[in-house]
């Protein structure tokens, strides 16, 4: 085994030895991919107790079953909901897994290949050039390939996401009459108290007087043992008889329609198993889909080709986001959902369909059966959830294509409308948005503010201005230089970028003001002239080609984050670019900054627009006399060193009342998580 300075190389470190792992490492053993390997699985559970049960279904022919048959424990050909047989189903068979018998195989691979094994959590990744950094309690290790199966972290669920769990309490139980099937099981029966949620009973027979029954729910909160006992209890005794209690089986698995906290993919941490998003939400199903992507991944690494990760089709990403939301709207619903669902389809087609196997053309002739309009409300909705939050972006655009027109066609009418939309964004959102400062420390709307908190901030504003008076060259650089940051980490932070956040914080600051303040270069050499800073020494040219590469390197860093919030960001600073300098910041500075800020605010202090307004209006009219008196030193004279330019002047006032802004804001984005 290799070592640099007594840390310990592995070509291949997995953290977590639970199905995933075990699935991919037998996967690489099929291709001889773990010979002459340093391989480390780091996990601290020991898995030497059946604490899980696997299944699926799907035909005892197709190559992924043969590979894995020796450790399938039951089978049955026969499947039932409510109680009731289900048609034929083409040679498709449901199968079982014991968690111990997956365990054993961990155990047989780890000792034929002499695998390293930690019994350490492993707390951070760190991907460096040549290897990833694997840090565990108190120990560190480097790896060439990294295998991930933490369980995943999910962000907020937007209005048309839901995040739900299938939670479950098992009892195996030995019958003292024999009156189970053994040959069917029962996938879903809805006979059972539903408690407000969407509840039903699982059968699994392993003969005809033992078998797992499992109650299964559907729902935001999690079944206990207390609730699922007596309901267990009185189901197998009615429909059984009498019985003991051999063992219990407790779990819990996400049905989740919101996005899994991530990283940029990686060729040297790859994601596997529910980190990776192999659950199917709608059903919680994943066996199949990591057998799938460590068939994948396999491949992949023998042909030396790039690691793809699980890409699910958005049309049944569509069907699982309506299904959950229904679920977590309407329990009841729900419930005749799936009875309906399998009284009116083949089961054939029906698990075809649950495969994200059938074609538009079946998934047509399945939602026939289904209750339309509960189905289309759910899809409106789903619609309207997904593409209102881009409504502002949409309005921006036009507004910015509108006063582009207006420009063309007569530049004064364009300059007045922009002053008029300009002065009604700023008193709107532009300085309310920073008026809330005084909530940011306690995050309470009630929050009163203090004399104390009033006469730092309006110091720091003043002090700032006394520096505008003295330096206006190294006040301007600071001007940028906050701006940058606090433009840069409010739009990272919207569009829930994750890796390197800091660095694309700098990055994206630095690509905006860059496009608009090179974009207007006389027009800044003008301003920063009337604010006795001088740019003589840099050229036209030299500007054009800093515009130029600043666009695009904004558009590769569009590509690679893949976000198309960002496109349209850009596309908004490149049409407002078409206009004068104080509008195109205007447009960006309230059209995109302010109001995403606004929604911050709102999410962070769990307010709505109405309460925001009322607790802001105290410091916006602050802000607004505070305008009024620098313009009355103009005036009169009353500061001689600045030039009576109005839009010098507004630059200086915006940097003024910012400054304290996004130190309370900086705080704020670091103590609150908005996902």
């Amino acid at each position: 085994m290799q070592t640099t300075n007594k840390i310990q190389i592995y070509d291949y470190v997995f953290i977590g030895a639970g199905a995933s792992t075990i699935l991919l490492l037998l996967c690489l053993e099929r291709n001889s991919l773990l010979e002459n390997k340093n391989i480390l699985i780091a996990d601290p559970d020991r898995k030497d107790q059946n604490d899980k049960t696997y299944c699926f279904w799907g035909n005892a022919q197709e190559p992924f079953i043969q590979n894995i048959e020796r450790i399938v424990s039951h089978r049955w050909n026969s499947f039932a909901v409510n109680q009731s047989l289900t048609d034929k189903t083409d040679n498709i068979e449901y199968f079982h897994i014991k968690g111990i018998d997956l365990y054993q195989e961990l155990n047989r691979i780890i000792q034929k290949y002499n695998i390293s094994r930690s019994y350490l959590s492993v707390n951070e990744l760190k991907e460096n050039n040549d290897h990833t950094q694997v840090f565990s309690e108190n120990e560190t290790w480097l790896s060439k390939m990294v295998f991930d199966s933490r369980p995943p972290s999910f962000l907020k669920p937007n209005n048309h996401q839901a995040h739900l769990f299938q939670s479950f309490v098992g009892f195996v139980v030995q019958l003292n009459n024999a009156n189970f099937n053994a040959t069917t099981i029962d996938l879903m029966d809805f006979n059972v108290p539903q408690n407000e949620n969407t509840q039903f009973m699982y059968v699994l027979p392993f003969g005809q007087n033992l078998a797992l029954v499992e109650l299964t729910r559907f729902g935001e909160n999690i079944i206990t043992i207390n609730e699922a006992e007596p309901i267990i209890k009185n189901y197998v005794e009615q429909h059984y008889g009498t019985f003991q209690l051999i063992d219990t089986e407790i779990g819990c698995i996400p049905m989740s329609s919101a996005e899994i906290t991530t990283e940029i993919p990686s060729q040297k941490i790859i994601k596997i198993g529910a980190r990776a998003g192999a659950i199917k939400p709608s059903t919680g199903y994943a066996f199949k889909n990591m057998i799938k992507h460590s068939e994948a991944i396999s491949q992949s690494i023998l042909n030396n080709a790039k690691i793809e990760i699980i890409e699910r089709s958005p049309r049944f990403q569509l069907y699982d986001r309506l299904l959950l939301k229904i679920i977590e709207k309407n329990h009841t619903t729900a419930t005749s959902i799936f009875e309906t669902l399998f009284q009116k389809n083949p089961l054939a087609l029906i698990l075809k369909f649950l495969d994200e196997k059938t074609s538009v053309w079946e998934d047509i002739q399945i939602f026939k059966t289904l209750p339309f309009l509960t189905f289309m409300k759910a899809l409106l909705k789903d619609t309207w959830h997904r593409f209102n939050h881009l409504m502002p972006t949409f309005l921006l655009i036009l507004t910015t294509f509108f006063l582009n027109l207006l420009f063309v066609i007569n530049p004064e009418i364009c300059n007045k409308a922009s002053l008029i939309l300009g002065i009604a964004g700023l008193f709107t959102v532009g300085i309310p948005h920073g008026a809330l400062d005084h909530l940011l420390e306690s995050k309470q709307i009630n929050q009163k503010p203090t004399f104390k908190f009033i006469s730092q901030y309006l110091g720091i504003s003043f002090l700032y201005f006394l520096l505008w008076v003295i330096a206006p060259k190294l006040s301007f650089c600071f001007f940028i230089f906050f701006s940058i940051w606090h433009f840069g980490s409010t739009d990272i932070l919207e569009w829930r970028v994750v890796k390197n956040k800091v660095f694309k914080s700098w990055f994206w600051g630095t690509m905006v003001f860059a496009i608009m303040l090179f974009g207007h270069f006389k027009e800044t050499k003008a301003i920063l002239l009337n604010m006795n800073v001088n740019l003589s020494a840099f050229n036209d040219s030299l500007a054009f080609y800093c515009y130029v590469a600043s666009i695009i390197a904004a558009i590769a860093f569009a590509i690679l984050e893949n976000k198309r919030r960002i496109y349209f960001a850009i596309a908004i600073i490149l049409l407002a670019n078409q206009l004068p300098l104080l509008i195109t910041f205007g447009i960006y500075f309230i059209g995109q900054h302010s109001l995403t800020g606004w929604e911050h605010l709102k999410t962070g202090l769990k307010a709505n627009n109405i309460e925001l307004t009322k607790k802001a209006f105290p410091f916006t009219f602050g802000a607004l006399l505070l305008f009024a008196v620098l313009i009355v030193c103009i005036q009169f004279k009353l500061v001689n060193k600045i030039n009576d330019n109005l839009l010098s002047l507004f630059f200086i006032f915006i940097a003024c009342i910012s400054f304290p802004h996004v130190l309370a804001m900086n705080t704020f984005y670091k103590k609150t998580d908005l996902n």
